[in-house]
This record gives structure tokens, sequence and C-alpha cells, in this order.
């Protein structure tokens, strides 16, 4: 690390040297550092912006130095050095773009630094052309930059008010074993809803889209950071779905990815009746989606 260290000083010395002086002044113990992080992060509404892009900065220089540091957060979020990264979010839903300052400053200490492409990905905007930055996923989760997901309700195709529920995998960093929605995923940098519906129906199921009858969307809702024992800081724009499985479909269905350990069929006031008595048992974006589902739902 030491010797790392020294090349990379003689290769981009004011880089370097700001890291040293950054994470050297005495305030950069890991705990004082993620608090910083986190109060910055729900100050700007869960958004990047030069304030929070330096903060995360900070962070950086901090576990870059300190073994121990990088030790520590991955114990905090277990996706570290995951490859997916994700659009930062604004309350209604629109794509956060960074300024020209933010994209030469992070291009010089990825340059450097070249770890810092662990943390963030420069990026097109498919439309406007201008380039901006995508978070890492576990960066995401772990300061609470705001993110879009995708979820499906799949209703049984012949009972009435009978739907589909997934338990979860007993791996999961959050809420491991409970109930949640059957299909649900991020939506990763430019992919469209439908994109990522397609991926996620695979990938936890083993379905494709010709194994659902009558897709249609719910609505759209942004969520707080929630509550869990897993301690990170999802905060998620959600895209809501409904359909019904085709009646064969259920014999198909493979745990692809094995993020999921079952599927149960509930009646749905025995679900509520679940949220109501054990919400701790349910995900947090099957409980706070449920009322969306129960009002907007087609049939």
């Amino acid at each position: 690390m030491e010797r790392e260290l020294q090349e990379k000083v003689s290769s981009c010395e004011p880089v370097a040297e700001s890291v040293a002086e950054g994470a050297n002044d005495g305030t950069s113990q890991l705990n004082g550092v993620l608090q910083r992080l986190w109060a910055g992060v729900e100050s700007t509404d869960y958004q990047l912006s030069n304030a929070t892009f330096h903060q995360v900065l900070e962070l950086f220089r901090s576990v870059w130095l300190d073994p121990s540091h990088q030790a520590a957060l991955r114990r905090l979020s277990p996706e570290y050095g995951q490859s997916e990264f994700l659009l930062n979010i604004d309350p209604k839903g629109a794509p956060v773009l960074v300024d020209r300052d933010m994209i030469r400053e992070y291009r010089e200490t990825n340059r450097c630094l070249a770890d810092f492409g662990r943390w963030f990905q420069e990026s097109i905007h498919p439309e406007i052309g201008q380039p901006t930055l995508l978070i890492a996923r576990w960066l995401c989760h772990l300061a609470g930059f705001r993110h879009q997901v995708v979820q499906m309700f799949i209703d049984h195709p012949t009972l009435e008010d009978h739907t589909l529920v997934q338990v979860r995998g007993l791996n999961k960093v959050e809420y491991p074993g409970c109930f949640d929605m059957p299909v649900a995923g991020h939506v990763v940098a430019w992919d469209s809803a439908g994109d990522a519906l397609t991926k996620e129906l695979l990938g936890e199921l083993g379905w494709r889209t010709d194994d659902l009858d009558n897709l249609y969307r719910l609505g759209r809702y942004g969520s707080n950071p929630p509550s869990n024992p897993s301690g990170l800081r999802s905060v998620e724009y959600r895209l809501v779905f409904i359909s019904r499985f085709k009646p064969d479909s259920l014999l198909r269905a493979r745990f692809v990815d094995r993020e999921v350990a079952g599927l149960a069929v509930f009646r749905v006031s025995e679900l509520l009746a679940l949220n109501e008595r054990f919400p701790d048992r349910l995900g947090a974006g099957l409980r706070d989606s449920l009322p969306l589902y129960l009002k907007n739902r087609p049939w």
C-alpha cells in the first residue's frame, strides 16, 4: 500500500497531496466522515451536489489511505466494489445532472487514483449529450443518494383478490427472509423501466414477459430512508406496475439469481392483516406500495 501511494504521489503530486492532507488532518475518523456525509446528502434532498461530492471524496480519502477504514466500510456496505452504477434522481423522478467542475474533478481524481472509478462512473445523457456522473449502487445505499427502482405486483389469474408474494433470500442484506414484491429491482444507468422489469422478471423468477397478462403501471412515488437493521440508507424513486401471471407460468418459475427463497400466494385481506399485525415481516417495498396497489389496481 505504501509503495502504491508513493508511486501515485510521484505521478499525480497535486491530487495525492490533497488526499493525504484530507486524510491526516485529525477529522478523518470514519464515523465522523460518515456522519457528515449522511447529513450532507439529507440536506440536499438525497441528491449529488458539489458539497456532497466533496463529502464522498473525503470518505474516499479516508478509506484509500487507511486499510482499517476500508475494512470497516466493507462491513457497512457488503456490496462495496460491485460494478453496478445508478442514476441519481431528483424528487420528481428526473436525472440529476452535474456541472463541469465536478466532472473535471472526478476525471483528475480517477486518473490518479483509479479506485475512485468504483465509486462514480462518467456517463453521457443519451438525449442531451451532457456528461454526468452515475453513482455506484453500494454508495447510493450507503450514503442515501436517491435512485430509481421498478416494482411489480403479480396477481393470480383466476383467484380473485389473491396476489403473488416473494420470500426474500436469507442472505439478502435488507429484510432477509421477509415477504416482499414478487419482482423488484434497480434501474441501472440509462435503462428504461421496461428494460429493468424484463431483466428483473427473468433474474428473479426465470419468467419472460409472455408469462404475464395485462401489464399496467400503477403509479410512482419517492420513498424515505427505511428504518432497518442493515443500516443502509436506500432512498428510492419507485415505479410500480401490476400484472397477472398466466395459469401455467407458476410451474415454470425458477429462482435464477438465488435472491428469492420462495413464492407464496396470499389472499389480499390476509396480506393486509399481516402488515397490520407484523409489519416487520414485510420488506419496505411491499409495505410502502400496498396503498397504491389497493387504490389503483385495475380489476
